[in-house]
């Protein structure tokens, strides 16, 4: 399976999961998440593949510098067509671009971190990797609040979980 038919899945699943719910329950704080909701986890997941997209045409990627959009988290319609638009973009760029990532990891010191920014050669099939892995993670998550409260959302199987647990399950089979 190719990375772009991978990508659609993954989205696909988080968008048949999205249907599902009941807006109150997309919202709802989870205490086994720390109080986080199934709204953050979707914004959080798609504001990667987002940062993706708008850093492509630069040649730059920087995940620390997403916007943070509560419309996704707060609204399923809106996640949805957000969903749709990344989907969109991974079908339609066939080009593995050179890129930098560029991440932060000082603290809130911003004067006294500039060594803290480091910038790393990558390229764009490589950091779809990335979000397609981070987008598993944090669907394991959004299963974890699925099971908690919603037991009326039909979770696909594998939701959440990584392509090589799912070998490794079926090889023990």
């Amino acid at each position: 399976m190719n990375l772009i038919t991978t990508t659609g899945n993954v989205l696909s699943q988080l968008d048949d999961v999205i249907v599902q719910l009941k807006p109150e329950d997309y919202s709802r704080p989870v205490k086994l998440l720390n109080n986080s909701t199934i709204g953050q986890h979707v914004r959080h997941t798609l504001e990667f593949f987002i940062c993706l997209m708008d850093g492509t045409p630069s040649g730059v990627v920087n995940y620390d510098n997403r916007r943070r959009d509560k419309m996704i988290e707060d609204d399923m319609d809106f996640a949805r067509q957000v969903l749709r638009s990344i989907g969109d973009f991974v079908k339609s760029h066939k080009e593995n671009s050179a890129l930098n990532l560029e991440a932060d990891f000082g603290s809130t010191d911003r004067q006294a971190d500039r060594e803290a920014m480091v910038s790393i050669p990558s390229n764009y099939l490589r950091e779809l990797v990335y979000n397609i892995e981070h987008a598993i993670h944090h669907m394991a998550l959004i299963r974890v609040a699925i099971n908690e409260f919603c037991s009326y959302v039909q979770l696909p199987e594998d939701f959440g979980v990584a392509s090589s647990t799912i070998r490794s399950r079926q090889a023990s089979n």
